[in-house]
């Protein structure tokens, strides 16, 4: 039920792991690989899926997400997706307690904020890269409802795209997260002002040059 590859120079998985029908942990951390088959989508059992540092991944398969709903720990950095945007389906993930990293682009067929919006075991930390334009940015973040993910401790918001004063602060309004977060990192950030929730007595604010 475990298949730890953690490290190996390993390029390719076989289609054959979709016979894995009783796996639960796939660790591809720090390897080679380039793509993984579609048979992985057959790995309905999966709750655990270690991606971070490959920085050579060119994608997952379109319907990942939609088939391996079991999924609980999706472990990503921005290594990873460097180069592409999770797909669609995340939002159906509701039994996912950890998503260390989340690219946002406009493309409807890719991973969107409000994705999020019912994820709400997420714990832990959460990074997520704005590679685009929020184009209805009050509307779009406040779907992301981060305010119901109570387990949530730590989030990084990094803009990588240059985006309008006015639209990065309504961005940031709408992500108000649930008060027990502890550490906020903004990043990229074009805004002249915080918006009042960044003002909790209980929060570590960082705005990193």
């Amino acid at each position: 039920r475990v298949l730890d590859l953690h490290g190996l120079g390993i390029r390719c998985l076989p289609s054959s792991i979709g016979k894995l029908i009783h796996l639960r942990y796939l660790n591809l951390s720090e390897t080679a690989i380039e793509a993984l088959p579609n048979s992985i989508t057959k790995l309905q059992n999966l709750q655990t899926l270690e991606l971070s540092g490959c920085e050579r991944l060119s994608g997952l398969p379109a319907d990942i997400f939609k088939k391996l709903t079991n999924l609980r720990s999706l472990s990503l950095d921005g290594g990873t997706v460097d180069s592409f945007s999770l797909p669609s389906g995340l939002g159906q993930l509701t039994s996912l307690h950890k998503l260390t990293f989340l690219r946002v682009q406009s493309d409807k067929e890719t991973a969107k904020l409000s994705d999020l919006k019912n994820l709400n075991n997420l714990r832990g930390s959460l990074e997520m890269a704005l590679t685009s334009v929020i184009k209805d940015p009050i509307h779009e973040a406040k779907e992301a409802n981060l305010g119901s993910k109570c387990g949530l401790e730590e989030l990084e918001i990094d803009w990588c795209i240059k985006a309008g004063s006015e639209n990065c602060e309504a961005v940031l309004e709408g992500l108000k997260p649930h008060p027990n977060l502890k550490k906020l990192t903004i990043k990229g950030y074009a805004g002249e002002r915080l918006p009042n929730w960044a003002q909790m007595d209980n929060l570590c604010t960082s705005l990193p040059s």
